[in-house]
């Protein structure tokens, strides 16, 4: 199976007073009549988690945030969803009216793998109407070894089953899965043995004769479309006037020590 879900209520220290309103803290009532969470009743705000256990395909999880009415959406620098990841305006909310399923969610936050970032977890963030995509220094393949992922939805009238779906539907196929993790050892195998690392200062051929200079700021580089039987390029190169490109070989005819 590819994942599993689970519900849970209430948030925060347990409130002794009766009369709080406050929606983020959670009431428990003894007595055979339990009620829900005051925040539940009085402004339908409910939770659950997102489990799955393989990582998102970069390309089908950014085609769902996209639709995601939310103006900001950033990035960390260096991460392929950087140019493809766009904020998008429209109503938001409990009120909201876009097809988004993520339309009524407040606040999520969890750690996921993509496709397109190899074996570097990302930690999601969003509250309100800005969503923050970030390099998770704390969960690394090393220490974990599985493509376990979980997010925390936090909304007022969401519609569980639709945003499962639509998660469900942007994780990668068993064959995808397969393919990715052959790739990723392949990759390994390659940055081992580079000539250059990042922060080295190299030259990279733009013409038949022609060179610029630039800055190595990263290895093992891909775009999000590419396919996975295509192979990683080694380097990526910041040029002296700022344009960021990619050496696809390791190879003094491509990429070399500054002459």
């Amino acid at each position: 199976g590819g994942h599993g879900h689970e519900g849970g209520h209430g948030h925060g220290a347990e409130c002794e007073e009766e009369a709080c309103d406050d929606p983020s803290h959670g009431h428990s009532h003894s007595g055979s009549s339990r009620k829900e969470t005051t925040a539940k009743t009085r402004f339908n705000i409910d939770s659950f988690v997102y489990r799955a256990d393989r990582p998102f395909e970069t390309s089908r999880l950014v085609a769902v945030l996209n639709e995601w009415p939310l103006p900001r959406k950033d990035v960390a620098a260096g991460m392929l969803l950087a140019g493809i990841l766009t904020g998008a305006q429209g109503s938001w909310g409990p009120e909201g009216s876009s097809a988004s399923p993520l339309s009524p969610v407040i606040r999520s936050k969890g750690f996921v793998w993509l496709s397109s970032e190899g074996r570097r977890s990302i930690f999601w963030s969003q509250a309100g109407r800005h969503l923050a995509l970030e390099k998770a220094d704390e969960l690394t393949w090393e220490n974990s070894h599985s493509w376990k992922q979980e997010l925390v939805f936090i909304g007022a009238g969401m519609d569980r089953a639709r945003i499962e779906s639509a998660l469900d539907r942007a994780l990668v196929t068993k064959p995808e899965l397969e393919a990715l993790q052959q790739r990723l050892d392949r990759d390994e195998d390659v940055t081992e043995s580079l000539r250059f690392a990042i922060g080295d200062r190299v030259e990279c051929r733009v013409g038949p004769d022609e060179w610029e200079g630039g800055v190595v700021v990263g290895v093992g580089y891909r775009e999000p479309d590419w396919p996975a039987s295509r192979a990683t390029a080694p380097y990526q190169v910041r040029l002296s006037d700022g344009t960021l490109i990619f050496a696809p070989f390791d190879d003094d005819q491509v990429i070399r020590v500054p002459l």
